[in-house]
């Protein structure tokens, strides 16, 4: 279990949650509104906030990402396969970049968690790599459903 304090959920949960909606549905093609994007963002911000206070650490993961994808359905009305590839592509990115910076920079979990500013430091690579991919496949208007024409099967 574990106690999000109010600044790392501001500063960091909820636009780690906009960007991450964002950035998969982005990729996938799919556009919504900004207005929609900051709503999930901060139900899902918040959602996460009494999650990770009452479920064990791993399987907060889990239910979080059930709760996102229940969420970009509901509210976002994307389909389900395109909220699940969406979420898991995005999920993805967080995980090979916090599991890169880890790597790199040597420092012990259990002090980040101790530590809001530290907290809050290691939720910049991933939130970077989001915003760049949500960035460019909306300017560049690139999309996986080019590469992959299966993809246009499904995502809708």
């Amino acid at each position: 279990m574990d106690i999000l304090p109010v600044k790392v959920l501001l500063l960091g949960a909820i636009p780690e949650a906009i960007l991450i909606i964002w950035a998969g549905l982005s990729l996938l093609g799919v556009r919504s509104s900004w207005r929609k994007l900051i709503f999930v963002g901060i139900l899902q911000g918040l959602t996460a906030y009494f999650i990770r206070r009452y479920t064990d650490f791993g399987v907060h993961t889990l239910i979080q990402f059930v709760t996102i994808v229940t969420y970009m359905c509901v509210l976002i009305r994307v389909n389900l396969p395109t909220a699940l590839i969406a979420t898991l592509i995005s999920y993805s990115v967080v995980i090979i970049t916090e599991g890169c910076a880890y790597i790199f920079f040597d420092v012990n979990f259990a002090h980040i968690l101790s530590d809001e500013w530290l907290r809050l430091l290691f939720f910049i690579p991933h939130n970077s790599m989001l915003a760049i991919i949500g960035y460019v496949c909306t300017k560049k208007k690139i999309s996986l459903q080019q590469e992959f024409t299966v993809l246009s099967k499904i995502v809708k």
